[in-house]
């Protein structure tokens, strides 16, 4: 089944227009208008709304695919996908069944769930350190 059926299937989507895709793209500009100033741009929880299939065909044809897809799996697959427009990117989140338990819009310089927390980049430097110091004394 593609993405989209089974997103449509999951979601329980209305039919066959709910008239929500233009305001949300009009919301994603503010919010892509106020990460260009030197705000903290925000996110769209696309399971939260009334949501017809026509409206999320014509969000993903609006917003279409950029160069990034990037897929991380920890209890379920996740994706995240830049769009066309850079810092506009559309994340879904799924269980180990594969049903989509989760489904924003993001807009951000980089989505949260791809940055490293602090604590694992001060480990790996921590690491990275132990590594370069024994090939140091053995070489």
């Amino acid at each position: 089944m593609s993405g989209l059926a089974n997103a449509t299937r999951e979601r329980g989507l209305l039919a066959p227009r709910a008239g929500n895709a233009k305001a949300l793209l009009r919301e994603l500009l503010r919010l892509l208008d106020d990460l260009a100033a030197g705000g903290t741009g925000g996110s769209i929880d696309l399971m939260s709304m009334p949501f017809a299939q026509a409206d999320y065909e014509e969000m993903r044809d609006v917003l279409g695919v950029g160069a990034i897809d990037a897929r991380l799996e920890a209890l379920g697959e996740s994706r995240v996908q830049e769009t066309r427009y850079p810092g506009i990117w559309w994340v879904r989140h799924c269980n180990e069944d594969r049903e989509t338990v989760a489904e924003l819009i993001e807009v951000c310089d980089v989505p949260s769930i791809l940055r490293a927390p602090a604590a694992d980049v001060v480990y790996a430097a921590a690491q990275l350190r132990q590594v370069l110091e024994a090939q140091a004394r053995s070489g």
